[in-house]
């Protein structure tokens, strides 16, 4: 028995150890490549928690911002991590200590199929580079996986919470407060628990200020230009490549990113917000009806809720490269119950975490002037995320049919 106590002490020892390997080379990669600033976003929180402290007001609450307000949260904490020295190092401290515990909290709960999730995780994390820990994603994949640990573990309602939460911080997460919609055992009360949060989270900062800005971000996202990243942009980067002036890249400063301008780009741009809705509408539908058909319902949550939120991407007139970092957290879903698809769902996700490395911010700059083999790496990239996502829809539909 000592032995064995021993023994998994080490392995707990090995992944706290794996775990700061990984997040300090992801630290240093974002410090190699400083003329495109891979975690530039994190000054740029610095400067918006500087704002509010000023006295011009609190982003989200008082003032319209691009986020929902609870990110201004995540933010706070960090800088209280800082020590002085600044967000940025406060946030890679703080989430780099969050990361590490969650992974040792995978092993706790899950043993060694536990490990061997965290161990993935890590690895995605670092394949994926800075822009896997300098986002506020970071903080809506966290709360989406602490959430996901404890619906394993049969706490429905309290999972919800943290789903509601993590979507409150970055919306992805809602995707799967759709999903188990249909699973759930105690409908109506895990509904009533996710939607009187959500009223209650959007509800407070509006009656307490008298300030509507908390809804400022559904304007901003809807409202914005189709980004260069994202998969509708592609085409017309092409194009721009092959001499037709009348589509580029230019810089959004309202929205701080690169996007495409030219003919009919608007409208497209618009057409996405309602197919996207359109697409988890159908998806949810899907699920629904294969969750009539299948006995392992587990997996089918976690294949409707990767489908989802591969769709959420795949649709999007954004493209931000923090985006991949959504998929890996019903992926590991799949590994913590054993499914046969983790395989090939792996073997995707790291493709496209590799690609996504590679683009940005490794050959951004080349991409800016529309170099050859930035968007050769970016077009594969928007190719693997459309065949992830028709393979998703393919298993998908095979449920639909599957007999009991």
């Amino acid at each position: 028995m000592p032995g064995q106590t021993k023994k998994i002490w080490l392995e707990y020892l090995a992944i706290a150890a794996l775990g700061i390997l990984a997040h300090s080379i992801i630290y240093l990669q974002g410090l190699q490549n400083s003329a495109v600033s891979p975690m530039n976003d994190l000054i740029l929180y610095q400067w918006w928690l500087q704002q509010a402290l000023a006295g011009v007001g609190w982003y989200g609450i008082t003032v319209e911002w691009v986020y929902p307000y609870l990110a201004i949260f995540p933010m706070l904490i960090a800088q209280g991590f800082s020590n002085g020295a600044g967000l940025l190092i406060g946030w890679i401290v703080l989430f780099s200590i969050l990361h590490i515990l969650t992974a040792l909290a995978l092993k706790y709960y899950f043993g060694k199929t536990g490990s061997r999730a965290a161990i993935l995780w890590f690895g995605f994390l670092l394949v994926l580079g800075p822009v896997s820990l300098s986002r506020i994603d970071t903080a809506a994949s966290l709360s989406a996986l602490a959430g996901l640990m404890i619906w394993l573990r049969g706490r429905e309602k309290t999972a919800a919470v943290f789903f509601v939460f993590g979507a409150w911080l970055k919306v992805w997460p809602a995707a799967f407060v759709a999903s188990l919609f249909i699973f759930v055992k105690q409908k109506a009360a895990v509904i009533r628990t996710a939607l009187v949060l959500a009223v209650a989270i959007l509800a407070a900062p509006i009656i307490l200020t008298g300030n509507f800005s908390a809804l400022s971000f559904i304007a901003s996202q809807t409202g914005r230009g189709l980004q260069i990243e994202s998969v509708a942009a592609t085409w017309f980067l092409w194009l721009a490549k092959f001499g037709d002036g009348s589509y580029g890249i230019y810089y959004d400063e309202k929205m701080v990113t690169n996007q495409v301008f030219g003919p009919d780009i608007g409208v497209i741009a618009q057409v996405l917000n309602p197919l996207l809705l359109v697409a988890v509408v159908a998806l949810v539908f899907l699920g629904m009806r294969a969750a009539q058909r299948t006995e392992n319902t587990n997996e089918l949550l976690f294949v409707v809720w990767l489908t989802i939120t591969v769709a959420l991407i795949v649709f999007n007139k954004v493209g931000s490269p923090q985006f991949i970092g959504w998929i890996v957290v019903p992926v590991l879903g799949l590994i913590l119950i054993g499914s046969k698809l983790v395989r090939v769902a792996t073997g995707f996700v790291f493709a496209l975490a590799a690609l996504t490395n590679l683009v940005y911010p490794i050959w951004y700059l080349d991409l800016m002037s529309l170099g050859l083999t930035s968007l050769t790496l970016l077009t594969v990239r928007n190719v693997l995320l459309i065949v992830f996502f028709a393979w998703l829809l393919f298993r998908l539909v095979i449920m639909t049919r599957a007999v009991r």
